[in-house]
Order: structure tokens, then sequence, then C-alpha cells
């Protein structure tokens, strides 16, 4: 502890009403989502056990206000430090949004008034601490009390503490594109992403698309938010990583049937995936390729699992398979387990891809000796006659699939018949 480095600290202790408090949540005066703060974690049974401890008049822990003045309007506003899965609870519970059991009835806020229970939720007291200080200190105040109960994910913290950043923007923004298809998937669970393990993920590998190579997961997360600050190269890294997840998803729509669902395997997926698709240029489009590419990867999830089962018979492959696993037992984020199992990974798939040919448009030179080789100066497709002014020239084998810019590869189209046949 530095002493010389003690932020100035003020606190008010008091009690607020429920109506009271829920009352500045309508005018929009207490914010339960700051930039600091976590998403919603709390279930139901939480949510109906806090109502029926205000029934029942137990007092509650105190919550944290942050008291600061808008920017904009000049009033005074609160931002909750503590006490969110509280408030909102008993935000939603009074907006009827889940019931309670009394007497073994479930029964909605609506209906309480009969009961006379309305009267004493309304005008519960609430332990309120308002606070004002220095942002840090602020945040160094959510993230402390954070630690206990149900403490802040490695995730949260990160969020709580470079919420400003625009390289956490970028990744909550992947967030959210990404969020049904990990899901559907099963990459990531509601209750992952509520924790905001997806985000984390998404740092992690945005990271390692910056670095075109597997990181060590905590160097990243020191490292990320204060190496990205250019707004040029994040929207790059942005959209090169969602570029290369999609093309995961693409190549191998079974992938939940996989070992690769888990997040360690998964990562080293997308980033040999990228290195493939955007350092290597190789052809990724192949259906065929891309299925045998997919028996590999159930081969090696299928070799794991017997080892791990102790029913893994000895074949050529047994090193292999003791080697990947030996990458997801112990210190599995490291630079050096996640090196090793893209190494593997690599020597599994890289034989299957060709490398994209340099050029994808045929030069002048190239377009002048496919068309004075073909006899009938006609589309290859519709066999509609063309003229020296009309002919188009397009790859045979696809450009996507590793169709070279040769002239043996390239076959005269009209233009109509070029613009239908996409990658085919």
């Amino acid at each position: 502890m530095d002493l010389n480095n003690i932020s100035e600290f003020k606190y008010d202790p008091t009690t607020r009403s429920v109506d009271e408090i829920l009352s500045l949540i309508d005018r929009k005066r207490l914010n339960l989502s700051p930039g600091f703060q976590r998403k919603s974690v709390w279930n139901d049974k939480d949510r109906k056990k806090l109502i029926d401890s205000i029934i029942r008049r137990y007092p509650l822990p105190a919550i944290f206000l942050y008291r600061r003045v808008d920017e904009k309007t000049g009033k005074e506003v609160f931002d909750v430090i503590d006490g969110k899965q509280r408030l909102e609870s008993i935000s939603f519970f009074r907006k009827n949004k889940y019931p309670v059991k009394i007497d073994g009835e479930n029964i909605f806020y609506r209906n309480l008034s009969h009961k006379g229970l309305q009267n004493i939720i309304d005008g519960y007291s609430l332990n309120i601490i308002f606070v004002e200080g220095d942002f840090d200190a602020i945040i160094d105040l959510f993230v402390r009390i954070n630690s206990t109960g149900k403490p802040l994910s490695p995730d949260e913290r990160s969020k709580a503490q470079y919420y400003q950043s625009k390289f956490l923007k970028a990744a909550h923004e992947l967030s959210k594109y990404f969020s049904k298809k990990f899901k559907a998937n099963r990459i990531f669970s509601d209750n992952d992403i509520s924790r905001m393990k997806d985000i984390g993920f998404l740092c992690d590998f945005m990271y390692a698309v910056y670095t075109k190579n597997v990181c060590d997961k905590q160097s990243a997360r020191n490292n990320a938010f204060g190496d990205l600050t250019d707004n040029r190269s994040i929207k790059k890294i942005k959209r090169e990583s969602k570029t290369a997840i999609n093309k995961v998803f693409q190549m191998f729509p079974d992938i939940k049937t996989t070992r690769f669902v888990k997040i360690s395997d998964f990562y080293c997926l997308c980033v040999l995936i990228y290195q493939y698709q955007t350092v290597k240029k190789l052809a990724l489009d192949d259906r065929k390729k891309n299925l045998i590419a997919f028996k590999l990867l159930v081969a090696l999830s299928v070799g794991v699992a017997q080892l791990k089962e102790g029913k893994q018979k000895q074949n050529p492959d047994s090193n292999i398979y003791k080697d990947y696993s030996g990458t997801v037992q112990h210190a599995t984020d490291s630079f050096a387990q996640r090196s090793k199992r893209l190494e593997i990974l690599d020597s599994f798939l890289s034989g299957i891809f060709e490398k994209k040919a340099k050029n994808r448009i045929f030069s002048p030179a190239q377009r002048m000796i496919i068309w004075h080789s073909s006899e009938n100066k006609c589309c290859s497709i519709c066999r509609e006659k063309l003229t020296w002014e009309n002919f188009t020239v397009d790859h045979v084998k696809p450009y996507s699939k590793g169709g070279k810019t040769d002239v043996r590869n390239g076959a005269l189209m009209c233009r109509s018949c070029n613009s239908k046949k996409g990658n085919r």
C-alpha cells in the first residue's frame, strides 16, 4: 500500500425506501448498468429469495451508489457500484415479471394488495451508501466489493477495469454478433455469456489476430487493453477476427459433435484457420476438402476421448493423441501448451488445402492468349457466341478453391454466366 497515493473518498450511509429508489430508476437518475458493471447473474430462484426476505422484513446488505453530476443535464445522478442484482430483482418484481410463492400460491406484485403486502415492499427501508471520489477509486471499490458473494469472473473484472477501452468495446460488438452461433454450436451457454466468458475468449482471440499467433492468456489479458488503442487497427482486427470465426463455423457446421466446443480447443482451431486464411492465403472453400478436414478433427476428438477412457488401442496415431491430450490437462492456456496444440492441429490439416494464386484477376496478356486459343469463341457454359468486346474470362477451378490464375485454368464466358457461377 502506497499511503501517498490514496484517493480522496467520501461516503454517506443512509436509508431510502424501495419506492424512493425505484422512482430514481424510473426518472433515469439511477443507472443499473454503468459501463463498469457486469451483466445480470441472478436467476429467478435468487430473485424470489430476495423478495421473500423483504416480505419477512429481514435486513439486506447495503447498496452502494456512486453519486455524480450528469455533464449533459447538470442533475445529480447515481451509478450502482454494488446492489445491481438486488435492485434489478425488486424492479422486475414490481413490474410483474415473476411471482413469489406465498401460502403455497404463486402471486405477482399486482395481486399483493389484497394481502396487505404491497405496502411492505414499497416501504421497505434499504440501506444505502452514497459514495463520492476519484473514478479510479470507484472502480477499485467495485472490484473489491464484488470479490465475495458471486465474485467477479476474470472477464467481468477486466470489463470493470477497462470498460472505456476501444478494444473491449469491439469484443462486445463481436459478442452480440456471435451470441446465437456460440449458443447453437455449444461453445458458450447462456450462463457463460452472462458471466462474459465469450467476451474474454474474443479479447483473447483478437489479440492472437493482432500478433498472428497464439498467446499466453494472461499476457494477452494484460497487454491487449494497453497495446491496442488505435481505431483503425482495432477495426482491422475486429474484421479479421469476425471473418475467421465465421469461416470455422462455415467449414465445420457440425463442430458441436467434437471436442472443439471446448474453449481451449476452439481457440486454437480459430487461430489456425485465421493463419490459413489471412497469413498463408490457403483456399478454404472446397466442401470436399473441408469434409476431409472435419473427419480428421473427429478422429482427433475420438482418439483423445478413448485415451481418457483407457480404450485407445496402440496404433501409429496413439502418440499424437497422447501429445494433444497433454496440452489440455494442465497450464492449458499457456503459450507453450497453445503452441503445441496449434502445431498438432496444423500437422493434421495443413496437407489438405492449397495455396491461393497470388493474382486473382487474369492479366490482359492472359486474356488475349485464352481468346485466341479458343476455336469457337463462345461461352463455355451456355455456348453463346462471344465477341472481343463482350467476353469475360473466369477460372475453371474456382480461385476460392485453390484454382490458379493461369491460362490453363481459364475459360471464356459471357457476363451473365460469369456472374451466376460464383465459386462453383
